[in-house]
This record gives structure tokens, sequence and C-alpha cells, in this order.
């Protein structure tokens, strides 16, 4: 490949990465929101949050293994907001869980 083709090719993949950026932090009002929930900043809170994730994905019947990959992931993220969580939130002593769909993808966010 000749460095007019690399030149193409890396403004091809900056476009691409740039729309990709936009799509994943752009919050589309359409969106579903399937459940929110706010705990005491507090680990003791982390298994009903799991519960919560995965009875959310129950609901909507995803396959067999999202409930389980999504109540981890959760798991790691609420600990995370917990542990590293910023005092600059409207309600520093909460933890505010909130569930997304867009068609087949589930989010799932902290703050």
């Amino acid at each position: 490949m000749d460095s007019k083709e690399e030149e193409e090719t890396g403004k091809e993949a900056l476009k691409a990465y740039a729309a990709l950026i936009e799509y994943r932090y752009t919050l589309d009002p359409s969106l579903a929101v399937l459940g929110e929930r706010r705990i005491p900043r507090e680990t003791r809170n982390v298994a009903s949050v799991r519960r919560f994730v995965r009875d959310i994905a129950t609901d909507w019947n995803t396959s067999e293994d999202p409930p389980e990959i999504a109540e981890l992931l959760v798991s790691e993220l609420v600990t995370n907001a917990i542990a590293h969580g910023s005092s600059d939130v409207p309600d520093p002593t909460a933890i505010r869980i909130r569930t997304i769909r867009e068609k087949e993808l589930m989010t799932v966010d902290a703050a």
C-alpha cells in the first residue's frame, strides 16, 4: 500500500470512528428505558442491583447468557461507582442505575 492509499484508509477509519463515538455517546430520547433505580452508595446494595438487572434482562427475553453476563458486569460497574464515584453528582449518597434497550442491545449505566 502506498502512502496515498494509507492516508485515504486512515481518513476513512477516522470518519468511521467519529461516527461510532457520536452514536455510542448520544442518548436518543426514543430509546426505551426499561428500568431505573437509585441505591445508597454502600457495597451491601450491589446484590440487589444484580438482581434488578438480571430480572430486567429475563423479562425482556434475552437469550440464556445475557442475564448472567449483565449481572456480572453491573456488579463490577456499581462496585466501581461506589469506590471511585464523584461527589459532584446531584446526590452523592446514591447511585442511579438505568437500563436502556435499543433493538436487541441492552445498556446499563450507573451514575
